[in-house]
């Protein structure tokens, strides 16, 4: 036999061993799932284990999606907030205190973040060093100064940071620039509904209920009010109305008085949105006419997740 011949078939050989080990191996894991062992822990957890390797595995997979693409996700940040916000009242009771001179990072408690501007700018720095991408130098700020960031130096993230977060935290999703709206995942929503399957409460609220800085970027952009944004700017004259809106926060249903309402109302009065305080009462009226919507209540995440707690499907 030629030696061409013994190393092709000497390479079959291994492959074939290799093939057959992988085989044996994704058996044992599908039968150790099948009776609720974890393999890669060695053991059965807990529903205690379980629920921790899932609240933090929430947050893993998310961020990993993120850094899979840069054209959608480039500037989207993922916070944690030391409030536990699993209650639609909670969280309006926060907004209504929120600072207007406040950033959205304060007046919500947040105490760390995945950012994935840092994260793409990390990556590009750490290809930049191997000889890969583009070498420019990065405009990104890696000072965190404020909050504590989910990303280590190797832009792995800090799986051990995200263990040891309390129970009752929450995080927050923030799709960037272009949105104006941030999701809630208080992590003491977390339950098991059966076997293998758990829910995620999930909220959402406007960010200009609550963030100085945006306030100020959507009143420069509109410059008059949010109705009348896409209009000739010349019509009647520039008018547009400057009433006080009265209107109590407590009269904000969710049934009569919803979101859909309240955006008509700013709407059909053409009332202006041109200054700080405006802004922050439409946001929080707002939010709260989507949040206490009778619908709410049933806003629940499906997971579905494996014996070890990791999430195997979501609905």
């Amino acid at each position: 036999m030629k030696l061409a011949h013994k190393i092709m078939l000497g390479g079959m050989s291994i492959l074939l061993i290799y093939l057959l080990f992988k085989l044996i191996v994704w058996q044992y894991e599908a039968y150790n799932e099948r009776r609720g062992f974890c393999t890669a822990e060695g053991k059965y957890l807990t529903e205690e284990e379980k629920l921790q390797n899932l609240k933090v595995d929430l947050i893993v997979a998310l961020l990993e999606d993120w850094s899979k693409n840069y054209d959608d996700n480039w500037d989207a940040n993922l916070y944690i907030s030391k409030y536990d916000l699993n209650d639609e009242e909670k969280i309006i009771e926060l907004m209504a205190k929120s600072d207007i001179n406040k950033s959205l990072e304060e007046n919500f408690g947040f105490i760390a973040i995945g950012s994935m501007p840092e994260y793409f700018a990390r990556d590009q720095l750490i290809h930049c060093r191997f000889g890969k991408g583009n070498c420019g130098k990065s405009l990104y700020n890696f000072d965190r100064t404020i909050m504590h960031s989910l990303f280590n130096e190797d832009n792995k993230i800090d799986i051990t940071y995200l263990k040891n977060l309390p129970k009752d935290y929450s995080f927050v999703t923030d799709w960037g620039r272009g949105s104006t709206n941030l999701q809630i995942y208080p992590l003491s929503s977390v339950q098991k509904i059966e076997n293998k399957l758990y829910k995620l409460r999930s909220y959402d609220i406007y960010k200009f209920c609550c963030d100085r800085d945006f306030i100020d970027k959507l009143i420069k952009y509109n410059n008059v009010p949010i109705s009348r944004k896409n209009r000739d700017k010349t019509e009647n004259e520039g008018a547009y109305n400057q009433e006080e809106l009265d209107l109590r926060l407590d009269q904000v249903d969710g049934e009569i008085i919803d979101d859909f309402y309240i955006l008509d109302l700013y709407k059909d009065r053409n009332l202006a949105l041109d200054h700080p305080n405006q802004v922050q009462k439409f946001g929080l009226f707002w939010s709260a006419g989507a949040l206490r919507k009778p619908a709410y209540a049933n806003k629940y995440r499906k997971i579905f997740v494996t014996a070890c707690g990791m999430i195997a499907e979501t609905e």
